[in-house]
């Protein structure tokens, strides 16, 4: 993963590599890894594969707790009600 190299992620996943593993560093899955530097055609391989959105690191963080801290930022305080989408 760490090299943003979709077709060797494919060809892991072929393989049967599970894509839930935890690192040993952060407990992060491949999943938390490619939504934390923004690789989505990685992350969609990995879902594709049925990686968890919900497996937590070790700090309780899931993938999508990441993702969703990097977007704040790029939200308006235009008040409630506002739906912010993409893709």
């Amino acid at each position: 993963m760490w090299r943003n190299n979709l077709a060797l992620v494919e060809a892991l996943l072929e393989a049967g590599a599970c894509t839930d593993t935890p690192d040993k560093e952060s407990g992060w899955s491949a999943l938390h890894r490619a939504l934390y530097s923004g690789n989505l055609r990685i992350a969609a391989a990995l879902l594709t594969a049925n990686a968890s959105l919900t497996a937590p690191d070790w700090r309780g963080r899931s993938p999508l707790d990441l993702l969703s801290q990097d977007l704040k930022c790029y939200l308006s305080s235009s008040g409630p009600g506002d739906v912010f989408s993409w893709g």
